[in-house]
């Protein structure tokens, strides 16, 4: 038996459903913000704390770090409470390496609300440098360190270590 070979209808038609799934691909929602994680970002590399006194997550990182603790207590106090003591989610402590510069990253997010809001928070222990964004929804904004009020924007290393987390998704 001969098979009659396919219309141009029938072409089209199989074109456009391999279209329309790669739009509905395209269109699907992001995946879910994860909170912990490894990311490279150029020369540096943002990795998960493995060992020493900063393994854990961003409520250990305030109990065992006071120089972090004050900086991060000094720059939230009137943000939310999941905030301000890292209370709710928070990722694994990360560690971001540009080779001159160590920032420590944590990430955290309201209990059950991640999708809609999360912060990525960085400090640069040598420095004391501190900064945060803060992500309501899709608006992004910062928490800049107030020591100097003529900054307008995070001091290199810790603009390069939320780039960075930012980029990776967390």
């Amino acid at each position: 038996m001969h098979k009659a070979a396919p219309t141009v209808g029938a072409m089209a038609l199989g074109l456009l459903g391999a279209l329309s799934l790669v739009l509905i691909s395209v269109a699907a929602p992001a995946p879910a913000v994860q909170l912990d994680g490894e990311a490279s970002c150029g020369d540096a590399r943002l990795t998960v704390v493995l060992s020493g006194v900063l393994v854990g997550d961003g409520q250990r990182a305030l109990s065992v770090a006071p120089d972090f603790a004050r900086a991060h207590r000094a720059h939230t106090e009137t943000e939310g409470q999941w905030l301000q003591d890292l209370s709710g989610t928070t990722g694994a402590t990360r560690l971001f390496d540009d080779g001159a510069h160590q920032v420590l990253v944590v990430a955290a997010c309201p209990q059950g609300r991640c999708e809609e809001e999360r912060a990525l928070v960085a400090f640069e222990p040598s420095t004391g440098d501190y900064g945060a964004t803060v992500h309501d929804g899709p608006v992004a904004r910062q928490i800049l360190d107030g020591r100097d009020p003529d900054l307008v924007v995070h001091p290199r290393a810790i603009r390069a270590a939320l780039a960075c987390a930012t980029q990776a998704g967390f």
